[in-house]
C-alpha cells in the first residue's frame, strides 16, 4: 500500500500535523497514535515501538474484515498535547466535508492527548460527532457523559485499576505503603482514588508518605527513598505511579541502596508499578536488579495468537509489512548497534495491541447493527454510511452491545453501553525467575474481574533478597504498621454507619452495633450483643429464602443494617439520609425508600422512639425486638410501632412481686438515665407504693462513657441502707456497672431483662443468689450456624472483625493500633456458639437475637399477604397502595403465628396495643464446680429478706404512715414501737406548730415591707425561680441534682401536683403523699395558716416535707 508522499514528508519533518492514508477504503477511520517520541529538541524524532505495534494491530484487524471496505488514516501526536489539539481541529474540519468519508476515531493512546481530542470532537454538533473508541486511555474523567458525549473505551478505567490495586494489597495484608508519583493529572487522580478506597474485606491502606516528583524536579531521589525506607515512618512498601522516566529514576535509586548496603539479608521493598502510558514496565525491568520481585498492574493479557505470529514475521522480513513504520522497526531490529533494551521493546508484544483490535471490532459491530436496522446488509450503500446523519446513528447503536471474538482470542467478550462498559479482568503481574536458570519475567499472579471476584495464584508470588534468596508465599514481606506502635498518621477506621446486602426489596434493621461517646454524635467501641442481633436479621432473611420461600415476597430480599450506636441523634441522621438519598456506593446514591418492606428495631427505647417518630410521618411499620418503654404503647403517638415483648409496666410489676414473694419490703433501686431505665424505675416505684414496699434510695446511672463506679458503690453501701437492690440498667450500662456489683459482699440483686442471662458473671461469686428476668426464647440452629460460618470467612465484615478483636483480646497485624491488645489475632479463630451452657470457650449469642429473627419472619410473611392483597397479586415489587396503607400490613403481621418456642404455633402480638405476648423467664445466679451460671427457676427459694423490721431505715417512716403499723418479722408492731410513736408524735406536733408560726411571721413581715422575694413571690420569667415543672422533674429521683455537695436522699419519689389556686391548702395532696415544700408555694402567705392543721394529721409526711424544704431544687 503506497502512502500519500507529500503528507508523509510533512509528517516526518514535524512542521505541521498532517495525516497518512495507510489503507484506502470506501470510508475511513481516523487513527490517532503517539508513533514518535521527542529527542534532541525534535518533537517527533524516534519511533515508539509499542505505538507502532498498536497501529499495526488496527491495520491488521481491518484487513481481516470482508463485510466493509474501511480505510485508515493515521495522525501522529508525538506525545505532545499541542499537536494532539491541532490534530483534533484538523479532524473536525474533515468531518464537515462529506467527501472525507470519516466515520470514527480510534485513539489517542495517552490520557492527556485523549482529553484534548475528545473535548473538541464531543463539542461538535450532534450530526458531526464521530464515534471515538479508546484502547488505552483509562482516566476517570472520560466517564463524564456531559463532556465526553461520543467517547467509548474497551479497557478498565483508572478507578477500576485503583480498586484492583487496593484489593490486591488488602488481600496480602499490605496496609502501610508509600506512594511516589509524577504529579500529572492521571497520577494525581490515581493517588486520590487509591487513598479513598478500601478492600472488600474492609481493610484500609495507610500511606505515611505521598511524594510528588514532577519531571522537572531537581531533588535527589535517594533522599526521598531514604526517608521512606529508613525514616521515622519507615515502610517497606512503595507504589510508583508515573511514566517511564519516574519508574527508571526510582529503580536506579533503589539500586544504590542495594549496592551500598552491607546487610546480606537486606530485603527489597515491595514495589507496585502503575504507569501512565501503555504497558512499558517489561521494557524497564531487565535493567535493574531492584525490579526482581516487583509487581505491575495492567488490563488482562488477551493474546491474539494470529497477530502475535504476524508481528514476529513482520519484524523478521523488512519487506514483509505494508506498514512503513513496521518496516522501519524491522530495520532497527537488524541493526547491530541497537541496544538490548530497545530490541526487547521492539519484540515484546504490548498488552494494548489486542485492545486496539477490539476497538476496531466495536466499530464494525456498530456498523453491522446499523446495517441490519436499515436492511442494507448486502449491497451496502457506502455513501449513506458516511453521511453526517449516520455518524450519530453509529453512536446510538452502542447500547448493551455484546462483542464476542474469534478463536484467536479465547473466552473474550465485552459489553458496551452508552454510559459505561463492563470490562475485561485486570491483572497483577510479578517479576519472577521463571526457572532456576532462566531470566526474570512478568507472570500473572492475581486477576480481579469486573464481573465480581478475584483469583490469586499464591504459588507464583515471589520476593527476593539482595543475595538472590527467593521468598515464596505466604512467608513474604508485609508492609504494615510496626508491632507495639499506634500509627497515628494513618486513618483510624471509623465504624461503618450502614451495612448493605443487596436485593430488589429490603428489610431495614436498626441495631446498636457500637456504643456512643459522650458527645452523642460519635460511635465508640463494639457493643456486646449488637453484632449478634445484626447477623440474626441477615440470617433470618437467608433462612426465609431456604425454608419458606413460598410465604415471602417473590423478590430478592436484601438487608440494610443501620448502626444506631445507641444514639438517637446518630440513628436519626442515618435513617433520614437513607430515606432521602438512599444507599451510597461507588460514588453515588441509589434510592431505596420505595423498596423497603419494613423496619426491625431498635434495641433501646430511646432509639425506637426516635425512629418511630420519623416512621410515623411516612406511615412505615416498625417491629422492635427489645424496646420496652410504656410510652411506645401509645397508639395515638406511634400507630405503626409493634414489638415482640411486653412493656416495662409488666416487668416492674413482676420484679416487685418477686420482692413480696420473698417476704421483703425494703429495697434500693439502681437505674439507667435512659427512656428504658426511667420507664422501669417509674414502674418499680408505682408498684412498690401499691404493694407496701419501701424504696430507701434511688440511684441514677448517667449516660457517660466513663461511669463513676466508685460513686455508685458509695451510694449503695451507705450504712443502714438495705442490701436488696432492684436493677433496671440498660445493656450498655450493665456490662460496666456489673464490675462494682461483683464486689459487694452480702448484697442481692433482682435485675431486669437487659441484665437477663448475659455472659457477664466471670469472677462474680458475690452475685450468687441474685435473680434476673429475661425475655428469652430458644436460639434456632440456623442462627448459630450463620454466626459461626461468618466468623470463619477469610474476608469478614468490618463489624465482625472489630467484635472478634475485642472478643479474643487480640490485634490484627494489618491494623494501625497495635498497643491496645495483648497478642496478634489467629486467623483460625472463630466464634463457636454455645449449645447449652455458657463457657469460656463458647460464644453466647445475645438474648435479643432470636426476637429480631422472629420479627423478620412475621414481617416477611405479613408483607407477602399485604402485597398480594394491595398490589393485584404482584409480590415482587412494592406498589403505591402498600406504602399508603400500613394498617393492612400491621393486621397481617398480627395474624402470623410463630413457633418461637420451637414447639407450637402462637400469636405474638397483642391485638390492641401491638405489644408482645412473650413472657419473662426467671434465672438465679448459681455456682457449681464448673463456675457461675444462670439456673432457670419457677420461684425464688432461700432468698435473703430485706425488711423494715430487720433493717430499719428512715424510709420506713415514709412508707408506713403510723409507726405502730410498722411490721415486725411476724407482721405486728411492738409495745416499744408504740411508745416511741407517741413520744415522736408529741415532739413533731410541737415542732410543726413552731415552724408554722415562724413561717407566718416571716411572710407577714416581708409582705408589710413590700419585699419581692424570689422564693415567696416568684415571677414566671424570673430565671432564679425553679418552675413547677422543674420541681416535678427533680423530685422524681429524690436527689438534689443542682447541689455541688453529696446529695441527701428523699424517699418519696412521687412528684407533687401543682394546682392553679391561691389557696395554699389546695396545693396539698392526699395525706399519704408528700406535700409541696412550703418555700416553693406560689400563693398568698396569709392562707398558709391552714396548712399546719392538715399536716398535723400526717406527722410523718410533715417530717418528709421539712426534709425536702431544706433544698431549693429537690
Amino acid at each position: 500500500m503506497l502512502f500519500k508522499l507529500g503528507v508523509t514528508l510533512i509528517l516526518f519533518t514535524g512542521v505541521v500535523t498532517g495525516y497518512i492514508e495507510i489503507m484506502g477504503g470506501d470510508f475511513y477511520i481516523e487513527g490517532v497514535f503517539t508513533l514518535y517520541a521527542g529527542h534532541g529538541g525534535e518533537p517527533c524524532a524516534r519511533l515508539v515501538p509499542r505505538s507502532v505495534q498498536h497501529l499495526e494491530a488496527v491495520r491488521y484487524r481491518l484487513q481481516q474484515t470482508s463485510t466493509f471496505k474501511i480505510g485508515l488514516r493515521v495522525h501522529a501526536t508525538c506525545g505532545n498535547v499541542s499537536r494532539a489539539q491541532e490534530i483534533a481541529y484538523n479532524i473536525s474540519q474533515m468531518l464537515g466535508d462529506r467527501h472525507s468519508k470519516s466515520i470514527a476515531v480510534i485513539g489517542p493512546e495517552a490520557n492527556e492527548d485523549t482529553e484534548v481530542v475528545s473535548r473538541l470532537l464531543s463539542a461538535l454538533p450532534r450530526s458531526f460527532r464521530p464515534m471515538q473508541i479508546s484502547f488505552s486511555a483509562d482516566s476517570n474523567m472520560f466517564d463524564n457523559r456531559e463532556i465526553y458525549k461520543n467517547f467509548f473505551r474497551v479497557i478498565p478505567t483508572e478507578m477500576a485499576k485503583s480498586k484492583a490495586i487496593v484489593e490486591f494489597m488488602s488481600g496480602r495484608l499490605w496496609t502501610y505503603m508509600a506512594i511516589i508519583h509524577d504529579n500529572t493529572t492521571h497520577s494525581v487522580s490515581m493517588v486520590a482514588n487509591i487513598q479513598s478506597l478500601h478492600g472488600n474485606d474492609g481493610r484500609y491502606i495507610c500511606f505515611p508518605h505521598v511524594l510528588s516528583r514532577p519531571a522537572d524536579t531537581s531533588r535527589d531521589i535517594t533522599e526521598d527513598l531514604e526517608d521512606i525506607l529508613f525514616g521515622v515512618k519507615s515502610t517497606r512498601g512503595l507504589i510508583i505511579i508515573g511514566d517511564t522516566n519516574l519508574i527508571s529514576s526510582v529503580m536506579a535509586g533503589l539500586e544504590k541502596f542495594e549496592f551500598n548496603t552491607t546487610d546480606n539479608n537486606y530485603t527489597r521493598p515491595v514495589i507496585i508499578v502503575v504507569e501512565n502510558e501503555p504497558f512499558s514496565v517489561p521494557d524497564i525491568a531487565p535493567a535493574y536488579n531492584a525490579s526482581k520481585g516487583m509487581y505491575a498492574i495492567s488490563p488482562s493479557t488477551l493474546t491474539d495468537t494470529a497477530f502475535h505470529k504476524h508481528w514476529n514475521v513482520s519484524l523478521t522480513n523488512t519487506n514483509f509489512s505494508g506498514n512503513w513504520f513496521v518496516r522501519k522497526l524491522a530495520e532497527e531490529k537488524e541493526d547491530n548497534n541497537t541496544s538490548n533494551a530497545h530490541l526487547f521493546d521492539i519484540t515484546q508484544l504490548s498488552i494494548y495491541s489486542t485492545y486496539a483490535q477490539i476497538s476496531v471490532d466495536v466499530i464494525l459491530k456498530s456498523m453491522s447493527q446499523l446495517c441490519q436496522v436499515s436492511s442494507q446488509c448486502t449491497g451496502l450503500d457506502t455513501a449513506q454510511l458516511s453521511t453526517t446523519a449516520s455518524r450519530l446513528s453509529y453512536v446510538s447503536t452502542i447500547g448493551n452491545m455484546l462483542i464476542s471474538f474469534g478463536p484467536n482470542i479465547p473466552n473474550a467478550q465485552l459489553t458496551m453501553s452508552n454510559t459505561s462498559a463492563t470490562f475485561y479482568d485486570l491483572d497483577v503481574l510479578n517479576n519472577i525467575r521463571k526457572s532456576e536458570t532462566s531470566a526474570f519475567g512478568f507472570e500473572k499472579i492475581f486477576q480481579i474481574s469486573s464481573y465480581g471476584g478475584s483469583v490469586l495464584s499464591t504459588n507464583r508470588i515471589h520476593q527476593y533478597y539482595r543475595n538472590g534468596t527467593e521468598q515464596s508465599y505466604p512467608t513474604l514481606l508485609k508492609p504494615q504498621c510496626p508491632d507495639g506502635r499506634k500509627c497515628t498518621e494513618c486513618r483510624q477506621i471509623a465504624p461503618l454507619p450502614i451495612d448493605v446486602t443487596k436485593g430488589d426489596l429490603y428489610v431495614v434493621g436498626i441495631v446498636p452495633v457500637h456504643t456512643v461517646l459522650d458527645d452523642v454524635l460519635t460511635c465508640g467501641s463494639v457493643k456486646q450483643g449488637g453484632l449478634d442481633v445484626a447477623e440474626s436479621i441477615k440470617a433470618a432473611v437467608k433462612e426465609a429464602k431456604l425454608s419458606y420461600s413460598d410465604k415471602i415476597p417473590d423478590a430478592s430480599i436484601g438487608v440494610i443494617i443501620i448502626d444506631s450506636c445507641n444514639s438517637r441523634q446518630i440513628v436519626a441522621a442515618i435513617l433520614l439520609q437513607l430515606l432521602n438519598q438512599g444507599i451510597y456506593e461507588d460514588g453515588k446514591f441509589t434510592e431505596v425508600r420505595s423498596k423497603i418492606i419494613g423496619y426491625i428495631g431498635g434495641w433501646v427505647s430511646d432509639n425506637s422512639i426516635m425512629v418511630a417518630s420519623i416512621l410515623t410521618q411516612i406511615k412505615s411499620v416498625q417491629i422492635s425486638y427489645g424496646s420496652t418503654s410504656p410510652v411506645l404503647s401509645d397508639r395515638t403517638l406511634y400507630p405503626y410501632f409493634m414489638r415482640m415483648i411486653p412493656n416495662d409496666l409488666h416487668q416492674g410489676s413482676k420484679m416487685i412481686e418477686l420482692v413480696k414473694s420473698t417476704g421483703s419490703d425494703l429495697i434500693q433501686i439502681l437505674y439507667s438515665d435512659t427512656e428504658y431505665g426511667r420507664g422501669g424505675k417509674g414502674a418499680l416505684v408505682e408498684h412498690a407504693d401499691k404493694n407496701g414496699v419501701c424504696v430507701a434510695q434511688i440511684i441514677k446511672v448517667e449516660q457517660k462513657t466513663n461511669i463513676d463506679l466508685e460513686m455508685i458503690r458509695t451510694q449503695l453501701t451507705q450504712k443502714g441502707f438495705p442490701k436488696l437492690v432492684l436493677v433496671f440498667l440498660s445493656s450498655f450500662d450493665v456490662v460496666k456497672v456489673i464490675e462494682i456489683l461483683k464486689q459487694l459482699q452480702g448484697y442481692t440483686f433482682i435485675a431486669s431483662e437487659d441484665w437477663g442471662n448475659r455472659n457477664i458473671l466471670a469472677n462474680g461469686k458475690n452475685l450468687v443468689g441474685s435473680i434476673t428476668l429475661a425475655n428469652e426464647i430458644p436460639i434456632p440452629y440456623y442462627l448459630k450456624k450463620h454466626i459461626e460460618d461468618a466468623s470463619k470467612q477469610k474476608q469478614k465484615q468490618q463489624w465482625l472483625l472489630e467484635y472478634m478483636k475485642d472478643y479474643f483480646d487480640c490485634y490484627y497485624e494489618w491494623r494501625f493500633d497495635k498497643t491496645t491488645h495483648r497478642q496478634p489475632c489467629n486467623v483460625d479463630q472463630y466464634l463457636q456458639p454455645c449449645l447449652v451452657r455458657v463457657t469460656e470457650t463458647c460464644f453466647k449469642i445475645d438474648t435479643w437475637s432470636p426476637f429480631a429473627a422472629i420479627g423478620v419472619e412475621t414481617l416477611l410473611k405479613g408483607a407477602k399477604e399485604t402485597l398480594h392483597y394491595l398490589c393485584n397479586g404482584n409480590t415482587s415489587t412494592i406498589c403505591k397502595a402498600y406504602l399508603e396503607k400500613p394498617e393492612t400490613l400491621i393486621n397481617n403481621i398480627k395474624n402470623q403465628q410463630v413457633a418461637y418456642n420451637l414447639r407450637s404455633l402462637k400469636h405474638i402480638f397483642h391485638n390492641t396495643t401491638h405489644d408482645g405476648l412473650i413472657d419473662f423467664v426467671m434465672y438465679r445466679v448459681t455456682q457449681d464446680s464448673k463456675g457461675l451460671f444462670y439456673e432457670e427457676i419457677e420461684t425464688p427459694k432461700d432468698f435473703p429478706k430485706s425488711t423494715c423490721s430487720e433493717n430499719f431505715h428512715e424510709s420506713c417512716n415514709t412508707c408506713f404512715a403510723k409507726m405502730s403499723e410498722k411490721p415486725d418479722e411476724n407482721g405486728s408492731g411492738t409495745r416499744e414501737n408504740k411508745s416511741y410513736v407517741i413520744a415522736m408524735g408529741v415532739f413533731i406536733g410541737i415542732t410543726v406548730a413552731l415552724v408554722a408560726a415562724l413561717v407566718a411571721s416571716i411572710c407577714y413581715y416581708r409582705r408589710s415591707k413590700g419585699s419581692n422575694d424570689t422564693y415567696l413571690t416568684p415571677f414566671g420569667d424570673d430565671p432564679v425561680y425553679l418552675q413547677p415543672t422543674e420541681i416535678m422533674h427533680r423530685t422524681v429521683d429524690g436527689i438534689d441534682q443542682s447541689s455541688q455537695n453529696t446529695p441527701t436522699h428523699v424517699f418519696t419519689v412521687q412528684p407533687a401536683e401543682i394546682l392553679p389556686s391561691n389557696n395554699c391548702s389546695e396545693f396539698m395532696r392526699s395525706d399519704s403523699e408528700l406535700p409541696v415544700p412550703l418555700n416553693n408555694l406560689n400563693c398568698d402567705p396569709f392562707y398558709q395558716e391552714t396548712m399546719p392543721i392538715r399536716m398535723l394529721m400526717t406527722p410523718v409526711s410533715v417530717m418528709a416535707a421539712l426534709e425536702v424544704s431544706v433544698y431549693r431544687n429537690p
